[in-house]
């Protein structure tokens, strides 16, 4: 990110920069002081912005295409910028408590794409407290596989998909179709 942030100063930046700058994550603590020196919050913002106008892609592959493509012009950027809000007002109302496993990064990134899925491409009507009590029971067996409990089903392969490569597009995908089912 910080190679891209000395050739890429636009538009899409810009918006990234300033979604990662919602309350939301500094009122949950989500960035460590360090990760926003190295730009780690913008980065993340930035996969997610990418994913939601494509799909879910390798790595960090396709950020720097998408930073060179709207480096000019983002006519995207109010759409973006008024749903990432809604996103992050729903999971917040989801009710989630410090430390439980969504506030980890790829817990968290899954959720913001499927929640915004959800909401802004499917149109589905989502009670935050209901799909919080769904999502927080689905959590806890991923857990639960986590302290040494055995699993099977959606909870192993969530597990496993978030355990191992987290950021390849295979996992990112299976935690999504885990996810989208729950919500």
């Amino acid at each position: 990110m910080e190679i891209s942030n000395s050739r890429f100063d636009g538009e899409y930046k810009i918006c990234g920069e300033t979604v990662a700058a919602n309350p939301f994550f500094a009122n949950h603590k989500f960035f460590s002081a360090n990760e926003i020196r190295k730009m780690e919050d913008t980065k993340f913002v930035l996969t997610w912005m990418t994913t939601m106008l494509s799909s879910y892609f390798n790595r960090d592959n396709d950020i720097e295409g998408f930073l060179e493509i709207y480096n000019e012009d983002f006519k995207h950027g109010t759409k973006i910028k008024t749903e990432t809000s809604k996103v992050l007002k729903f999971v917040d109302s989801c009710g989630f408590e410090t430390g439980f496993r969504v506030w980890k990064k790829a817990d968290m990134f899954t959720l913001l794409a499927k929640i915004h899925w959800s909401l802004a491409m499917n149109k589905q009507k989502l009670n935050a407290k209901t799909t919080g009590a769904h999502l927080k029971k689905f959590y806890e067996l991923v857990d639960n596989i986590s302290v040494g409990n055995p699993g099977n089903g959606d909870a192993a392969v969530y597990h496993k998909a978030a355990l191992q490569a987290t950021n390849d597009r295979g996992n990112r995908a299976d935690r999504g179709n885990i996810i989208q089912k729950i919500l």
